[in-house]
């Protein structure tokens, strides 16, 4: 990737690509439509390389498919992705006021609703707000996703969800 100045001065990124273009030829791969996306899903590709295949078509073809994004945004949104997955990995220990116990925290905890699109540090008094906001907007979401795909299957909805409850209630216990 190199930076340079167009005309207007302006400072633009060049991207050499031709390693994608190369494996889009090989696999004879076109993912030009949201329909050829998911059909590259239903053949076992991965996300890296759908998104590779998908930004080379949008290139060669000016063709791009509606959940490709703009260059600039794309560039963007990956390095707000790989900035979001740092900030995730980050720890720190922190005592309780209450009995001075520890407890190894993720340092940051991220905005839900996009109110203001800063981290609040683990330590903030807005913090938990935060994580109850967290653990009732997603985490509530993908638990019944993923109970539809058990139920969709006829499976035992009922022992999952018992099975979930007793893990929480071990986690809790940990933390009291």
């Amino acid at each position: 990737m190199a930076a340079h100045r167009n005309r207007n001065h302006e400072l633009e990124i060049r991207i050499n690509i031709g390693d994608w273009e190369q494996e889009s030829k090989d696999i004879e791969a076109a993912v030009a439509t949201d329909d050829e996306v998911l059909k590259c899903i239903e053949e076992g590709m991965h996300p890296m390389q759908i998104g590779r295949l998908a930004v080379t078509a949008a290139e060669l073809t000016g063709d791009r498919p509606e959940m490709l994004p703009a260059n600039k945004v794309l560039l963007q949104q990956g390095a707000a992705l790989k900035t979001a997955q740092f900030v995730r990995r980050q720890c720190e220990t922190l005592r309780r006021d209450s009995d001075g116990r520890e407890y190894t925290v993720q340092q940051w905890a991220g905005t839900v609703t996009d109110r203001d699109g800063k981290y609040t540090h683990a330590a903030d008094p807005e913090a938990p707000a935060r994580a109850l906001e967290y653990l009732n907007n997603y985490v509530l979401g993908h638990i019944r996703k993923r109970l539809n795909i058990i139920a969709v299957h006829d499976g035992d909805v009922r022992a999952a969800g018992e099975m979930l409850k007793r893990k929480i209630d071990e986690l809790i216990l940990e933390l009291e």
